[in-house]
């Protein structure tokens, strides 16, 4: 536990002394910065009153310059941090209010998005939705119910088809695909409808989509092959190309963790167990070849691994999933071997094939300090914002 104690404290030095504000979204730049610094704030009983004012001050002047609706690096994220403070007293609601003014056009444009098909959740409709649902009180039912019609609207009429695939970086919909990761795909339209549904908002719609998602997802894992049971991108009327990633954004893990809490909520036992032998099985994984993983960060690295699988040990006791999550912890900290990183870590970019800093939380040392804290508080209160939460 030491040495885990001694890279947080590593981690917050180099976050609390970065003033840069190049990027400002909560998963990508300085809000993601900020959400780590107030756990740590709060594990080791420090005030970081002056430094949060200081900090908030600066992202609204940026903001009024640069402003992107996205919940990976935009304001919805940005909102959703403003409504964490709020929520745990440490802004107002006057301040709140003001900060989240935006709230109605963020509403307006997840609806565009959703009717031109990006239902992403890190880029598009359902990562603004995502933060609405966490901080609208009291509940706003018509934006609710005309989004679930937009989601109707984009739901294909083949059951064995669903959602077709929007490519985020091109912006255009791809009909003869569908994208089977958590960070842009289908898992996320899942946890999505879990939420509303236990929220009891559009439960009925929330929970046929759920349902027809499950029953897609179940139909494509029939046939395993080495282990691995789903694709990254699932493409119509070709063999399945399964992914040996295993992490949050991608592969078994992350599907097979928002499948395990789908089974919770709907009170599902032959998906639980179908779940839980997913991710059992996907605690054999360890060496790179099988993983993919080739950094410490969450999206898909190392710290994204131990925090799900630490999750998992928590909702169930069993103890593979306790040494998994102990392993990857292990390997995190191995990560941390670069003399020019931030606090030792660098991302791995595999378009560029190279290694690179990042103080984020998706791929950067504010998401590794969060999986560190979590690890040795059980404290998973963060974790809304990669839509894995309970």
């Amino acid at each position: 536990m030491y040495a885990i104690k001694e890279k947080m404290e590593d981690i917050y030095n180099t976050l609390i002394k970065n003033k840069k504000l190049s990027a400002l979204g909560l998963l990508t730049g300085k809000c993601g910065e900020m959400l780590f610094i107030q756990k740590y704030s709060e594990f080791i009983n420090i005030d970081i009153s002056a430094y949060l004012e200081e900090t908030i001050e600066d992202l609204c002047i940026n903001f009024n310059t640069s402003w992107h609706p996205s919940f990976s690096n935009g304001k919805a994220g940005v909102n959703y941090y403003f409504s964490n403070l709020f929520k745990n007293g440490m802004l107002s609601k006057y301040d709140y209010d003001m900060l989240s003014s935006d709230d109605s056009h963020l509403k307006h444009i997840s609806l565009t998005l959703l009717k031109n098909g990006n239902y992403d959740f890190l880029h598009g409709s359902l990562g603004i939705a995502y933060y609405i649902l966490h901080s609208t009180v009291p509940t706003d039912f018509i934006y609710f119910n005309q989004l679930f019609k937009e989601l109707s609207e984009i739901t294909t009429t083949d059951t064995n088809f669903l959602f077709h695939n929007y490519d985020h970086i091109n912006q255009v919909v791809e009909k003869n695909k569908i994208n089977l990761g958590l960070a842009h795909g289908l898992p996320s339209i899942l946890k999505f409808c879990l939420s509303c549904y236990k929220f009891k908002v559009c439960e009925n719609h929330a929970k046929l989509i759920s349902n027809i998602i499950i029953k897609f997802m179940l139909n494509v894992a029939s046939n395993p092959i080495d282990n691995c049971a789903f694709p990254s991108i699932y493409v119509k009327d070709e063999p399945l190309q399964v992914s040996k990633r295993l992490a949050w954004c991608y592969g078994d893990l992350g599907i097979g963790l928002i499948l395990y809490q789908a089974a919770i909520t709907l009170e599902d036992n032959e998906l639980l167990l179908f779940a839980s032998n997913l991710l059992i099985q996907s605690t054999q994984r360890t060496k790179v070849e099988d993983t993919l993983i080739y950094d410490g960060g969450i999206c898909h690295g190392s710290a994204g691994a131990a925090h799900i699988y630490n999750k998992m040990w928590n909702y169930t006791g069993e103890t593979e999933y306790k040494l998994a999550s102990a392993f990857w912890i292990k390997k995190t900290l191995e990560f941390a071997k670069y003399q020019d990183g931030l606090a030792g870590f660098k991302k791995y970019n595999s378009m560029l094939k190279i290694h690179q800093n990042d103080f984020g939380i998706l791929e950067g040392i504010a998401g590794i300090g969060l999986v560190l804290y979590s690890y040795i508080t059980n404290d998973f209160s963060w974790d809304y914002c990669l839509m894995i939460n309970d």
